[in-house]
């Protein structure tokens, strides 16, 4: 059965997007290139675009008197903790359980469990190196649903147009006074304010998405997406070759690579039926694409050394093994060495794939089975007064 609100390219890019942070994790190189960056930030417009596009449905049945904000409000957050918080509680609770038996800190468990790791890594501790430190972009997520939502549904003498773009002001300036107080380019990456304006702009895509695919896709065809597909890799590479501390210069850059993912975003919607679209269709990719939450979740458990790691440990029982690591760990060896890291990389793509797709089937799609279970709308009271329309 076809998903109505299903959008064609989507879920190939999200596929680009969880990639792209996973090879950041897995390489020392692309970790310095800050690759993941890019696509927690194509993550956040399209969770801003179909997120809002969801909370214009509801505040348009609000209005024709259909529901009620409360109603529209609670199925909401139901969608969504069905969809995240499943997958998210049992892994938490996994994880704790193995450290407690190995005896590890769990300094800072009750931040993440309440959807605050940002806060914690941002504000009270100087180390952003654990196994929960990429639940960061997680939290500022769960932070927006939580706060947007009700502002969206409830107060509506205020047009939600106005309230995306003010949250993209405080944004730039969240992101403007952080640079200015010299807070480390990591920690302003992790802010919550910085990305809610990420997030918003995924949703000004939205409400603007008719317009925004003409002007930037006038045509509809399958060239201006690959072109700002290849400008958005280029943007990476260049933005690079920024120095450290030119702090301003990166900034800039960095938002400028936001909005050419706006933009391709616009232009994948007036394509829907080009190649390039297709491409990000092709079924392996876009199952890929829908798996990416709980891949995301779970690819910091498998790190890319895992392979080497346990070829060291054979190697102390087996004289030929510990022999084969030495040569890897030779700098003569460069290409052994690269051979090696692809093939630890691959492994650790495999085995976080399997575990992804087990919760999948069975954590993920049981709890998706109610996210629709709801009560059917209907004018909850007939004389009271309509909301005033407002986009």
């Amino acid at each position: 059965m076809s998903n109505p609100g299903y959008i064609r390219g989507f879920d190939g890019l999200r596929a680009v997007a969880v990639f792209l942070v996973f090879i950041m994790h897995q390489s020392h190189v692309l970790y310095e290139m800050h690759v993941g960056y890019y696509g927690v930030w194509l993550f956040f417009l399209l969770s801003g675009f179909l997120i809002n596009s969801q909370l214009h449905a509801a505040r348009v049945a609000i209005v024709s008197g259909e529901s009620t904000p409360k109603r529209e409000l609670l199925a909401f957050w139901r969608r969504r903790f069905l969809r995240i918080f499943p997958a998210y509680y049992v892994l938490l609770a996994v994880t704790l359980v193995l450290y407690l038996v190995a005896g590890k800190s769990v300094a800072g468990f009750g931040f993440h469990v309440f959807y605050l790791t940002n806060v914690y890594y941002e504000y009270l501790t100087p180390e952003f190196t654990s196994i929960f430190a990429h639940f960061w972009s997680l939290a500022v997520e769960e932070q927006f649903y939580l706060l947007f939502a009700p502002l969206t549904l409830f107060v509506f003498w205020l047009p939600m147009r106005m309230t995306l773009i003010a949250l993209v002001v405080v944004s730039l300036v969240a992101r403007l006074v952080l640079t200015l107080f010299g807070v480390d380019e990591m920690l302003v990456y992790i802010d919550s304010f910085v990305n809610f304006g990420v997030i918003a702009l995924g949703g000004l895509t939205f409400l603007h998405r008719d317009a925004l695919a003409k002007w930037i896709n006038p045509a509809g065809t399958s060239g201006m997406s690959v072109l700002l597909f290849a400008a958005f890799l280029a943007s990476i590479v260049a933005i690079d070759a920024i120095p450290a501390d030119d702090v301003y210069l990166r900034q800039l850059a960095f938002l400028a690579s936001i909005l050419l993912s706006c933009a391709m975003l616009a232009s994948i919607l007036a394509s829907p039926s080009g190649i390039f679209t297709a491409l990000l269709e092709w079924r392996p990719l876009a199952f890929f694409g829908r798996l990416s939450y709980g891949f995301y979740l779970y690819h910091s458990y498998f790190p890319g050394d895992l392979p080497l790691k346990a070829l060291t440990a054979l190697g102390k029982r087996s004289p030929a093994i510990a022999a084969l690591t030495d040569r890897i760990a030779d700098p003569a060896h460069a290409l052994l060495a690269s051979v090696v890291q692809i093939g630890s990389i691959t492994v650790s793509f495999i085995l976080t794939l399997a575990i992804t797709y087990l919760s999948w089937r069975l954590i993920e799609q049981p709890a998706l089975r109610y996210r629709h279970a709801r009560p059917p709308r209907g004018r909850a009271d007939p004389n009271a007064p309509m909301v005033p329309k407002a986009a």
